[in-house]
């Protein structure tokens, strides 16, 4: 699914069976059954307790 935010789109998608989303800028269009390779630095990446849904240090 493809959430578009202006001029940001949030992308949910799955990988393992664990449910993900990023946001993006819009102009790189992602619709919905596109295969797509993400890379980020891991400044960028957020992880949260799925229990606590608080925000993991890194």
């Amino acid at each position: 699914m493809v959430e578009y935010l202006g001029d940001e789109q949030l992308v949910h998608f799955e990988r393992k069976d664990r449910a993900l989303q990023a946001k993006l800028p819009v102009e790189d269009k992602v619709g919905a059954g596109d295969e797509v390779t993400f890379t980020l630095p891991r400044e960028k990446l957020y992880l949260f307790d799925a229990k606590t849904e608080e925000r993991i240090s890194s």
